[in-house]
């Protein structure tokens, strides 16, 4: 009995794994995830304001 219940074990979890592959696979090559953008986006990490102004010229 235990030897048939881990067999049928074995094989669902090899047959899901192989359904998770797939449906990652297939989630992958869609046509959204398929447009790359040609280089690295600028990161802006300031941007000035009259609000960054007054902050910088008090911290001064």
């Amino acid at each position: 009995m235990n030897s048939k219940r881990r067999e049928f074990l074995k094989k669902t979890a090899i047959g899901s794994a192989g359904v998770v592959g797939l449906a990652t696979m297939s989630f992958a090559t869609t046509p959204e995830n398929l447009k790359k953008d040609s280089g690295k986006k600028k990161e802006v990490l300031y941007k000035r304001t009259p609000d960054w102004d007054l902050y910088y010229r008090n911290a001064k």
